[in-house]
Formats: C-alpha cells, sequence, structure tokens
C-alpha cells in the first residue's frame, strides 16, 4: 500500500510538472508551489483544477476542514464543514461582494494565518457574528454579543448541549472565580491549557472535562476535583450530584495526583484513585498506554507492566508481600523515573531478577544478559531479526576483550548516531561490519580495523568477508584521507572510496548529495563527469586523463563544492574545463545562457517550470552592460529572497512589464527603469498592459517621489503614498500595515477630521483642497508620529482647525487625559484603561523655548530622558524636577539651573526665584561637569548665590567632605558613606602635611596608590595600612614609617606606641622607594629587627634573588618569575594555594579585588573579610566558603573555628569544586557528619544513609513521593 501511495504522489507530481510548463502560473498554482516548498506539515496547500484555476472544493489535510472559495480563492462564509461532516457542495460563482464587516475581517485575517487551532469566527449571511461560536480545535461553543464578545456563563465544553444563546447582550455582573479562571486560560490560546466550565451563574458546572486529554471528573464549589471522581477517555462521565461531599484527610494518592495535575505537563503520569483516596489496584499511562498493578503504597508490582495493544493484567489489590528492591527492580524504578522516552528501562521477573531476554522499545534490538544483568557477548539481534534463544544460566565469564569493550563503550552512550561494533561469541570482532545509522558495510580485520576496498554504500550487496588480517602495507594516500573523514563522524562529509590495494576508485560518489564523479589516480576530480542524482553515474576510465591547469569554471566549481552549502551556486563545467552554454542553479531553479566567460547573456534567464533557453555556446558580440543588466546582477549578486531583480530584455533594456516575486506586485516601466505612476497593480491582479514606449518625459512629482522612495525601502510596515494617473496625490489615502485611512489635499497632507481606524469605513474625501493654513504645532506632531510607522508611538488627536483635541488617548496604553491648548498634560486628568476618560476644557497659544524642549523630550519616548515642566504661558515653571533621579532644582527664565538649588531625593525641593545672574566658578564647574554626561564625574554643589556649598559630597562614592569658598577640601573632613559627616560651619584651619599629602594623592585619583591617614587633627595616624595590599606599618609624627613595624597581610599590627628604635640601611632604603611612590620602584624587605631578609623579590619583575647581610645580591641565585627560587639559608617551602592566590591578586594592584587571608604556615585563615565590601565569612581549609557564614558589612563576623574536614565536608568541598550542573552534593550537618536524609536537587530523589554517608537499601524515593523518614 505504501509503494503504490508513492507511485501515485509521484504520478500526481509528475502531472502538475506537466501543467506547470504548458503555460503561465496562476495565481493558485503560485501559492500551491510555495506552500509544498515550505515543506511544513501544517501548511495548508490549496487544490487547483488542471487550467490552474482554484477548485471550488478546498480542504486541509491537516484539520480535515472543508470549505468552498471563489474564483480569487477566498473562502466563502458559512460553508466551511468540520472533519467527520459531510462536505459542503460548492457553487464555484463568485458570491456578491459587499464591504466586509468586523466578524468578516476577523475571519478573513484567521484563515489567511493557515495555523492549526486558530479559532476562526462564524458569521451570518450579512456579515454578523453569530450568536452563537464554537471552537472546532476544542470543540468549547459559547454565546458572544453583537460585537463579538464572549457572553460570560454561556461557555460549554464538547459532548454537551450548547447554551441557547440570544443576540442581546446580558446584564453585566462581576466575574466569578470560574468565571475568571476561564478567561484568563482563554486567553492564553494554548491548545494544552485546561479551560473551566462555568454555567450561566458563573459557578463550576459539577462535571468537568478537558477536551486535550478526554478526563472527567466532578469538583465542589470552589472547583476543586471532588477524589475518586476522575474518569480516563473512553468510560462513561461520573455521575455529579452531590456537591462538597463532606472533608476528609487527603491520601498519598491524592497528593500525588494533585501535584502532578497542578503541573500541566502533557504525558505525566496522573494516578488513578478510588473513591477512599486509595491508589487503583490498576494503573495506566495515558500517554504511553502501558498499564501496570501497584501495590496499597502506589508502588509498582514487578512484571506486571503490560506494553499498548495488549490486555492489562489482572491486579489483584492484595499488597504482594514486601521485599527489598533488587538492583534490577532499582535500575527499573530509577529509568522510569526519568519519564524520558529513549531511556532503556530492564525487564525483570516476578521475583526482580533481570530477565534472560532484554529488549529495547526504543532501537529494537535484543540481547541475553546473566543473573547481574551484564550483556552476554554475540547475543545482540538487530530489529527485524528474530531474538535470541537466552538460558537463564550465567556463562562463564571471561575478560572484555577489545571488541567488547569498544561496544559497550557504544552503547553506554544511548546515541542513535554512534556505530556500535559487532562481536561474535567469544568477543572477537565479526569479519562483517555494519553501521545501523549510515548502512554502509565493511571487512575488518582482527583488530577491528577496515579492509581497504571493502567498504560498501547503502542499497549495495555487502563485501564477502573472508580473509582477516590482509598483509600489512603502508597506507595510501586514498586511505589517509578515508581514516581521517570517517574519524570526524560527519554525515556530510564525502568520504573517499578506496579499491583492495588503497588507490582511488576510479568512480566517487557523495552519499548524502547522491552526486558522482570520476578521478584521476590522485584523487583528482576530473571536470565534466559530475552528474545529479538520480542521474546514471558517468563512465570513469581509472587512466589518468593528460594533465592540465585548472580553468576559471572549473576553479569556481571546485570553490563553490568545497564550502558545502546547498543554496551555492556551482558552475557546470564542460570535458576541457570550459564553461557548459546552459547554466542551471539546483537551489532556485532557474535556468540561463553564458558566454565562454561564465557571464549571463541578457535575457535567457528562465525561472522554475519553464523551459531552459536554447543556448548557443558561441560568444554573443561584446558588449557593455546595460543600466538594467549593471542593477539585475547586482541584485542577483546579493542571493536574497526578497530584494527585486529587474527583468531585461535580450539587448539589455528594461522590460516594459517588472514583477516582484517577493511581493507579487506588477508595474510598467519606461525606458529609463523608473516606474509609470498609476500602472502598479497588487498580487491577484491582472498585470497591466504595459506599452514599451516611453510616456511623454515629466519630472517626478512630491507624491512619486515619497513613493519611490519609500517603495525603495522594501519593507513592510513603511507607508506608501499613493499617486494617481498624473503624478497626483490620490485623495484617499490608506496604510496597508495599520488598517489605517485618511483623506489629503494636494500637497499630501493629512485633512484633519478624517482619520479612520481599521475596520471603519473610509472616509468620504473631496480631492479639491481645503483653505491653505501652516501645520499646527498638534499636526506637525501627529504627522511626525504617524511618519514613524510604530504601533507604541503616542498619536496626538487634533480637531478640524489644528488644534489639539482637548481629550487625548494613547491606543497603546489605554490612558487618557485632558490638554491645554499646546497640548501639554493638565496634571490630575489623567486616567488608566478602563475607567472613564475625564471630561477636558480646551484653551491654545504659540511654542515658547520651553515648550519645544519638552516636546523635543516627550517625542523620544525614552525613560530616562528629563522633560522640562512649562506653566500655562509656556514659559519654565521656576522649579523643576526629573521623574528618574528625583532631584529637584530651580531654574532661571532661560531654564538654566540656578546654581546651589539641587536638592536630592528625600529633601523638600528648594524655594525657587526664577531670576538669572551671572555663572559663579561653582556654577561654571557643575555645568560643566553635567554637560559631560559621564558616569562616575563629581558634580558639585553651589547655594542659591552660586557659591559652594561648605558641605561636598559624591554620588558615586558616597564620600562627604567640607570645601572652603574656593571649593578646595578641607582637610580631616572627608567621611566614607556610613559614617557621620563632619561639621562644615565650623571655622577652617590651615592644612597640614598629612592632609595635603593626602589630598594631593586622592586628587591625582591612582588606582592602588597609599593615601595617608589623619586624624581629626590632622596628624598622622601612628598606625598607616595601604587599602591595596593589605600592609600595615608605624609611623612617627612626620609620617616617617618606623624600622621594624611593617606587618604583612593577614598578620598582627604591631604595636605604635612602642620606643623609637634608629633606622637601619634596609629600613632607610625601603622607606626612601616607599616616599618616591613610583610603580615598579623595587623595595626592598626588611624582617622585624630592620635587617634584610635573605631572600628578595620584585612584585613588578617577579624575579626573586638571594642577598647578603648588607643587601647586597649573591650571585647565581636569580630566578625568573614561575622557577622556584633559590634557597636564600632559610628553610624554603613551596608557597601554598592561599599564598599563590593572594600573590596573584596583589601584584594585579586592581582596586576592589579579594585578597585571601593566609597563616603563617600559608593556608587559608579560617575567617575572610573583604576590605571593600565589608563582608566577612568563613572558609574551609581550601579556600572555599561555608554556606551560611558571610555576614554583611556592619554585623559581628562570624566565628570560625577550625577543625579537620570530615569525610563528608571533604566529598562535598570536591563536589562543589567541580562546578558541574546537576552533580549530586552531598549534605553535611553543623559537624560535617553525613546529615541522615540525602536528597539529589537535580533529579528528586531522596534517600537514607548511614553515619559513613553509605545509602540504605530500600529507602530510595523518586521525585514526587514524600522523602523517606530516616
Amino acid at each position: 500500500m505504501g509503494k503504490l501511495s508513492a507511485l501515485l504522489f509521484g504520478l500526481l507530481l509528475w502531472s502538475l510538472q506537466l501543467v506547470s510548463s504548458a503555460h503561465p502560473k496562476t495565481k493558485c498554482e503560485q501559492e500551491r508551489d510555495r506552500a509544498m516548498g515550505e515543506h511544513l506539515i501544517a501548511v495548508f496547500i490549496p487544490q487547483c483544477d488542471v487550467d490552474g484555476n482554484y477548485k471550488p472544493l478546498q480542504c486541509s489535510g491537516v484539520t480535515g476542514h472543508c470549505w468552498c472559495v471563489n474564483s480569487r480563492g477566498q473562502e466563502i462564509q458559512d460553508t466551511n464543514t468540520p472533519p467527520g461532516h459531510r462536505p459542503p457542495n460548492c457553487d464555484p460563482r463568485d458570491p456578491p461582494a459587499h464591504p466586509m464587516t468586523k466578524c468578516e475581517q476577523e475571519r478573513e485575517n484567521a484563515l489567511g494565518e493557515h495555523l492549526k487551532g486558530v479559532f476562526i469566527p462564524q458569521c451570518d449571511a450579512d456579515g454578523n457574528y453569530k450568536p452563537r461560536q464554537c471552537s472546532s480545535s476544542t470543540g468549547h461553543c459559547w454565546c458572544v454579543n453583537s460585537r463579538g464578545q464572549r457572553i460570560p456563563g454561556t461557555d460549554t465544553p464538547p459532548g454537551q448541549r450548547p447554551t441557547n444563546c440570544q443576540s442581546r447582550d446580558p446584564s453585566a455582573h462581576p466575574k466569578t472565580k470560574c468565571e475568571q479562571e476561564r478567561d484568563r486560560a482563554m486567553g492564553e490560546h494554548l491548545i494544552g491549557v485546561f479551560i473551566p466550565q462555568c454555567d450561566v451563574d458563573g459557578n463550576y458546572k459539577p462535571l468537568q472535562c478537558s477536551g486535550v486529554t478526554g478526563h472527567c471528573w466532578c469538583v465542589n464549589s470552589r472547583g476543586q476535583e471532588i477524589p475518586g471522581t476522575n474518569t480516563p477517555p473512553g468510560h462513561q462521565p461520573p455521575n455529579c450530584e452531590s456537591r462538597d461531599p463532606p472533608a476528609h484527610p487527603k491520601t498519598k494518592c491524592e497528593l500525588e495526583r494533585e501535584k502532578v495535575l497542578a503541573e500541566h505537563l502533557i504525558g505525566a503520569v496522573i494516578p488513578q484513585c478510588d473513591a477512599k483516596g486509595n491508589f487503583k489496584p490498576l494503573q495506566c499511562s495515558s500517554s504511553t498506554g502501558h498499564c501496570w498493578c501497584v501495590n496499597s503504597m502506589g508502588e509498582r508490582i514487578p512484571g506486571t507492566n503490560t506494553p499498548l495493544g495488549r490486555p492489562p493484567p489482572n491486579c489483584d489489590p492484595r499488597d504482594p508481600p514486601a521485599h527489598p528492591k533488587t538492583k534490577c527492580e532499582q535500575e527499573r524504578d530509577s529509568a522510569m523515573g526519568q519519564h524520558l522516552f529513549a531511556v532503556f528501562i530492564p525487564q525483570c521477573d516476578v521475583a526482580g531478577n533481570y530477565k534472560p531476554q532484554q529488549c529495547s522499545g526504543v532501537t529494537g534490538h535484543c540481547w541475553c544478559v546473566n543473573s547481574r544483568g551484564q550483556r552476554i557477548p554475540g547475543t545482540n539481534t538487530p530489529p527485524g531479526h528474530h531474538p535470541p534463544n537466552c538460558g537463564s544460566g550465567d556463562p562463564p565469564a571471561h575478560p572484555k576483550t577489545k571488541c567488547e569493550q569498544e561496544r559497550d563503550s557504544a552503547m553506554g552512550e544511548h546515541l542513535i548516531a554512534v556505530f556500535i561494533p559487532q562481536c561474535d561469541a567469544d568477543g572477537n570482532y565479526k569479519p562483517l561490519q555494519c553501521s545501523g545509522v549510515t548502512r554502509h558495510c565493511w571487512c575488518v580485520n582482527s583488530r577491528g580495523q577496515e579492509i581497504p576496498g571493502t567498504n560498501t554504500p547503502p542499497g549495495h550487496h555487502p563485501p564477502n568477508c573472508q580473509s582477516r588480517d590482509p598483509p600489512a602495507h603502508p597506507k595510501t594516500k586514498c586511505e589517509l584521507e578515508r581514516e581521517k573523514v570517517l574519524a570526524e563522524h560527519s554525515i556530510e562529509a564525502v568520504i573517499p572510496q578506496c579499491d583492495a590495494n588503497g588507490n582511488y576508485k576510479p568512480l566517487q560518489c557523495n552519499g548524502f548529495t547522491g552526486h558522482c564523479w570520476c578521478v584521476n589516480s590522485r584523487g583528482e576530480r576530473i571536470p565534466g563527469t559530475n552528474t545529479l542524482p538520480d542521474h546514471p553515474p558517468p563512465n570513469c576510465d581509472p587512466r589518468d586523463p593528460p594533465v592540465h591547469h585548472k580553468t576559471k569554471c572549473q576553479q569556481e566549481r571546485d570553490s563553490a563544492m568545497g564550502q558545502h552549502l546547498i543554496a551555492v551556486f556551482i558552475p557546470q563545467c564542460d570535458a576541457d574545463g570550459n564553461y557548459k552554454p546552459l547554466q542551471c542553479s539546483g537551489a532556485t531553479g532557474h535556468c540561463w545562457c553564458v558566454n565562454s566567460r561564465g557571464q549571463e547573456i541578457p535575457g535567457t534567464n528562465t525561472p522554475p517550470g519553464h523551459h531552459p533557453p536554447n543556448c548557443d555556446p558561441r560568444d554573443p558580440p561584446v558588449h557593455h552592460k546595460t543600466k538594467c543588466q549593471q542593477e539585475r546582477d547586482s541584485a542577483m549578486g546579493q542571493h536574497l529572497i526578497a530584494v527585486f531583480i529587474p527583468q531585461c530584455d535580450a539587448d539589455g533594456n528594461y522590460k516594459p512589464l517588472q514583477c516582484s516575486g517577493a511581493t507579487g506586485h506588477c508595474w510598467c516601466v519606461n525606458s529609463r527603469g523608473q516606474e509609470i505612476p498609476g500602472t502598479n497593480t497588487p498580487p491577484g491582479h491582472h498585470p497591466p498592459n504595459c506599452d514599451p514606449r516611453d510616456p511623454p518625459v515629466h519630472h517626478k512629482t512630491k507624491c512619486q517621489q515619497e513613493r519611490d522612495s519609500a517603495m525603495g525601502q522594501h519593507l513592510i510596515a513603511v507607508f506608501i503614498p499613493q499617486c494617481d494617473a498624473d503624478g497626483n496625490y490620490k485623495p484617499l489615502q490608506c496604510s496597508g500595515a495599520t488598517g489605517h485611512c485618511w483623506c489629503v489635499n494636494s500637497r499630501g497632507q493629512e485633512i484633519p477630521g478624517t482619520n479612520t481606524p481599521p475596520g471603519h469605513h473610509p472616509p468620504n474625501c473631496d480631492p479639491r483642497d481645503p483653505p491653505v493654513h501652516h501645520k499646527t504645532k498638534c499636526q506637525q506632531e501627529r504627522d511626525s508620529a504617524m511618519g514613524q510607522h510604530l504601533i507604541a508611538v503616542f498619536i496626538p488627536q487634533c480637531d478640524a482647525d489644528g488644534n489639539y483635541k482637548p481629550l487625548q488617548c494613547s491606543g497603546a496604553t489605554g490612558h487618557c487625559w485632558c490638554v491645554n491648548s499646546r497640548g501639554q498634560e493638565i496634571p490630575g486628568t489623567n486616567t488608566p484603561p478602563g475607567h472613564h476618560p475625564p471630561n477636558c476644557d480646551p484653551r491654545a497659544h504659540h511654542k515658547t523655548k520651553c515648550e519645544q524642549e519638552r516636546d523635543s523630550a516627550m517625542g523620544e519616548h525614552l525613560i530616562a530622558v528629563f522633560i522640562p515642566q512649562c506653566d500655562a504661558d509656556g514659559n519654565y515653571k521656576p522649579l523643576q524636577c526629573s521623574g528618574v533621579t528625583g532631584h529637584c532644582w530651580c531654574v532661571d527664565n532661560r531654564g538654566q539651573e540656578i546654581p546651589g538649588t539641587n536638592t536630592p531625593p528625600g529633601h523638600r525641593p528648594p524655594n525657587c526665584d526664577p531670576h538669572g545672574r551671572p555663572k559663579t566658578k561653582c556654577e561654571q564647574e557643575r555645568d560643566n561637569a553635567m554637560a559631560e554626561q559621564r558616569k562616575g564625574v563629581f558634580i558639585p554643589q553651589c547655594d542659591v548665590q552660586g557659591h559652594y556649598m561648605p558641605r561636598q559630597c559624591s554620588g558615586v562614592t558616597g564620600h562627604c567632605w567640607c570645601v572652603n569658598i574656593m571649593g578646595q577640601q578641607i582637610a580631616g573632613t572627608n567621611t566614607p558613606p556610613g559614617f557621620p559627616r563632619a561639621n562644615c560651619r565650623a571655622p577652617a584651619r590651615p592644612k597640614t602635611k598629612c592632609e595635603l599629602e593626602r589630598d594631593s594623592t586622592r586628587a591625582k585619583r591612582r588606582r592602588g596608590a597609599f593615601i595617608p591617614q589623619c586624624d581629626a587633627d590632622g596628624n598622622y595616624k601612628p598606625l598607616q595600612c595601604r587599602g591595596s595590599t593589605g600592609y600595615c606599618w608605624c609611623v612617627d609624627s612626620r609620617g616617617q614609617q618606623i624600622a621594624g613595624t611593617n606587618s604583612h597581610p593577614g598578620h598582627p599590627h604591631a604595636n605604635c606606641g612602642a620606643p623609637v628604635r634608629p633606622k637601619t640601611k634596609c629600613e632607610q632604603e625601603r622607606d626612601n622607594a616607599m616616599a618616591k611612590h613610583m610603580r615598579g620602584v623595587f623595595i626592598p624587605q626588611c624582617d622585624v629587627e630592620g635587617n634584610y631578609t635573605p631572600q628578595q623579590c620584585s612584585a613588578t619583575t617577579g624575579h626573586c634573588w638571594c642577598v647578603n647581610s648588607m643587601g647586597q645580591e649573591i650571585a647565581g641565585t636569580n630566578s625568573p618569575p614561575g622557577h622556584p627560587p633559590a634557597h636564600c639559608g632559610v628553610p624554603a617551602r613551596p608557597k601554598t594555594k592561599c599564598e599563590q592566590e593572594r600573590h596573584r591578586a596583589m601584584v594585579k594592584h586592581l582596586t576592589g579585588i579579594f585578597i585571601p587571608q593566609c597563616d603563617v604556615d600559608g593556608n587559608y585563615r579560617s575567617l575572610q573579610c573583604s576590605i571593600y565590601t565589608g563582608h566577612c565569612w568563613c572558609v574551609n581549609s581550601m579556600g572555599q566558603e561555608i554556606p551560611g557564614t558571610n555576614t554583611p558589612p556592619g554585623h559581628p563576623p562570624p566565628n570560625c573555628r577550625a577543625r579537620p574536614r570530615t569525610r563528608c565536608e571533604l566529598e562535598r568541598d570536591s563536589a562543589m569544586a567541580k562546578h558541574l550542573i546537576g552533580i549530586f552534593i552531598p549534605q553535611c550537618d553543623v559537624n560535617g557528619h553525613y546529615k541522615p536524609l540525602q536528597c539529589w536537587g537535580s533529579t528528586g530523589y531522596c534517600w537514607c544513609v548511614n553515619s559513613r554517608g553509605q545509602q540504605i537499601a530500600g529507602s530510595n524515593t523518586p521525585p514526587g513521593h514524600p522523602p523517606p523518614h530516616c
């Protein structure tokens, strides 16, 4: 039957090709070919008669619906019949045309989408909505009012008598819970969503049914399912009489069922419970058709599973004797718990042992296993063969052979496209190997290596593999290439075919594309021998043809074929390497003639379905390309479907009739290729009758220029003006993108008050010009907004005189508000959608600067743009506030901010004086900083007189400080965020040396630079620390480092009150180097006594070396970065992980980078803190954060007590260090012991473990079940 269907389909295609080659394609044939070319199952394919006209009766093979169409292929209303009904009796005559109503428009739009499941409104003979509407995809019916809006409480599910619908609107009432859930579900327009059924009062109907799964059940008055009433499809629905039965605690079955139902997953197994809430003994999956028995706990009874098509098992509700799960049962339950189609599920007998014969329902393979479930070698049979005869006894164990190891490894991957070696009963490679994916077969030697020349493609007899291990010989070029390609495992790759001696076979074929060609002894393709699929392969002579250099045609052909792309054009060359006179594209179906240089001969290009041109290989007279040919070749070179390609005649001139294959429009052009106004016809209409003679030359009118510019953009949403035959604007203009229509004057300007939305009758336009007037502000804004052709842009509404209508509404958001005569929103009048619009009073005047800036900002429709506020006269309001940042400030009459008036959010706005004056230094700096509009720039704050405010704060860093009248920072007043601010009203004092150094360093803004710390009096603090490195030291009153007080990060700080001793030579050199504050300067390292440390290292170069007591380098001890440093007289040890991370972080010199703290032995300190964020946390010995110990700044740090890590912590930390999604991470208690209950978050399984973390048998619970009590 399948072969007969294929033959009939082939004859149908052949007949269609004969018909298409006989005449130009009609609209029906074009739509049919386009739909068939998409190769989609759900696409509707029109049916055409022998003349190419639409058949009066059209049917969808996807949905089963049938309907009548007119001669244009448009559906005739009221003729659509659902599947299972007699198709309508179609009259091919067109019904009388009439303007489409709203119902007809919605129906046409839905039908035009050709999508399965889309609701199609039903209209009566007058185009009105039928009172009753039904969905053919869900089977639901409901009543609608005259506007097509659904009447609440009238929805009935499939199988029930539909409601008696009245044409008048019912009285509105607040929606009930049932109606809300129903409307929300219907608003999602999803096929698998359950839609509750409500009665006429909006209550839940006692009986609820799912149109997707076919299940029915009873519900109480709250819509909750009554346990035990759920019936599967094909069974009598329950009798739902009593509502709200007495409540009882939910059973395990009911809980699991509710959980699965709440997930709304198609294919999920829904437990079936009896009237008492217990598991029914027989459980079935509606998605797979499998049935099985369960005990009272809902656990599957082994050996009772029956597949689809077999009688369900006879289930005894009494529990079988409980026993611990066997290995087979555990693997089976684990696999079934994954609910995956391609997972192999072991088969166990009633005792829980592996059945001797195992079969995969996915691949169809069967094999024998021993008592441990291990596959017995040589017993695997492919689908279609008799399964092996398996004994229950274990065969003698033997080590796995190489073949068995490769086979088991490949099968363990569970991938369809992986090659699985075939082994014999002894575990050796079978001489003949075949791939179930590519269908190739070949011989192998005893090591499993392919024997050259034995590979046969699908459809050929497999080779006779007798001799194993032929004499070894060096691999030839063909064998090497073949092995390389086979190792890549690419389906599309061309695999060279080699003969028994390893030479290239003269005939080579691509099994993926079906092309065949001849090659010489070096495997190089012989030009002119390539044959297309379904053509006889060439007759190849293995003898080498004379060597010659590749021609231009061969070079282009080989380059195109090397790309391995379906849509690339591949030139066809003859046996001598010349271009064949006739060239055809296998991707587009076009054919054309070329000259000896491969250039297309104008006028010879034929589209698919037409006879290819008769090409003369002789070169036509050489001539320069015409303008038409240049444009055509440029367009064709882009290889884009939607690009318009001009059509040129044999002389290279524009053909009088031009058509776009992308849009279906046709039009006439003059000899310069310019469109002749008034000749453009849309798709489905007869193309215009074009006279190739040029019409009188005239300059393009404004309408023609705008139209041609818009059409040149080739964008769907661009508005294209309509011009009459003289190039004037047609009085009526309509946008095909939005559906709006309006009248225009002779200049193409919209006449106010004539714009009608889609679905309304277009206005009656008088082509005579209304009195000329300049566009008003409202008209300008409206025309600008409409010119953008964007759905979300607000379009102002203007009255007949061009003034703003007092009431403005946004079609995108539904909000309405009142405006004054300048179009400014009147505060307090904005109403959200669904509320009555406000009662508005209009007034008018001209645009001021403030209004212009405000309207410009509002026109950008950006959230972060500041919008100036103007008063009723259009002047700047003295007080301006930003809705984005919350800041408020005063402005002068030019809208410029008055210095010192800016207040941050949360503060009282300033009392504003609108007068202006010259800018002060503070105002100039502030305005310059604001003009830069760069993130992070400090903006000075000025008072109302333009002076610097005593306290300045940075909105970026949160620091605050005091400044003098020049705006210079007063030393000692800088406070970080979160600290009390300095009192900036106190009299200023001269800066100290510490404050000068601190302020100078801050002003340089060098990353990582040391900033001295000064106390409240401006003196150096005794203890100084460098935040970028973590080093701390003591200083004297002059800020000079006290020798021997330097402490490493993580070490205790020195006591800076101890007696001072003289500096040593090392300390002097170190302090001098540090005082330079230059990156790259070497800083000697001194010990606590001020002596040179034996080993010195440069943080800049990474070199390390040994020094003597005078700090002089010891020859031969210098080691470059990355090498172990020399042993410098102190016990050396390699850097620990903590020290390595700390060193890497410190040498980066980046502000904000976290630097680990290590103890004296190089281990991670148990408490780690970030000096930049203020967070502290505990870490384990590997430096990994211990969960739950992180404390934010301002809180006491956690109490981290170190102890040896337990086995649980070691396993947990090791798993977390891998950073793998889905990996199991053991759960440990606060003492590091295994928690008794362990759960795998990625699978949902839970189980109990003993103190060693080992799983306790029988405690494993799958996802969706209560975890065990451990």
